[in-house]
């Protein structure tokens, strides 16, 4: 009972928990960002964050996957979650550019490879906690995602 006098309902509560761990992952983002070090470095750096942040809090990757559920019945939540996703999607597709513009990454839209890296590591994360087959982003997660960002020829982690 006392947990309504704080939240509505169990939406607000939901969101709050996302608006706490999206924060903190903005934060790590930004600060990744700024580092002068190379785009593929960037990129695994973030995807570290992002491993320990969920390591470290197993609930709140748990709350997330249990959110998306949500939103998928809640247009205010899936609005709400498609604006953390828009702007998610656009900080990757700079890091990308970076990326493709220094010969790291294979040409392509940006926008739609930080599409494919954000629905890849959903996907691991979905994985992760339905059948316990797939680490929290490690080498062997984060290998065939780098793959598929390489320009052809390149041997694989050569750029970073």
């Amino acid at each position: 009972g006392s947990l309504y006098w704080h939240f509505k309902n169990k939406r607000d509560l939901f969101r709050s928990l996302m608006d706490q761990w999206f924060g903190e992952i903005l934060a790590q983002t930004k600060s990744i960002l700024t580092e002068p070090i190379s785009a593929s470095a960037k990129l695994t750096a973030m995807l570290e964050a992002s491993a320990e942040t969920a390591a470290a809090q197993p609930e709140l990757l748990r709350a997330l996957l249990e959110f998306y559920t949500m939103a998928i019945r809640d247009e205010e939540l899936r609005q709400w979650l498609r604006d953390l996703y828009v702007a998610n999607v656009d900080t990757t597709a700079a890091l990308i550019a970076q990326g493709i513009a220094d010969g790291e990454f294979r040409e392509g839209d940006p926008q739609a490879l930080a599409r494919l890296v954000l629905a890849y590591l959903d996907g691991v994360y979905l994985h992760r906690e339905l059948f316990d087959e797939l680490p929290i982003p490690t080498e062997e997660v984060t290998q065939p995602l780098f793959a598929l960002l390489e320009p052809e020829g390149a041997a694989a982690h050569g750029n970073r």
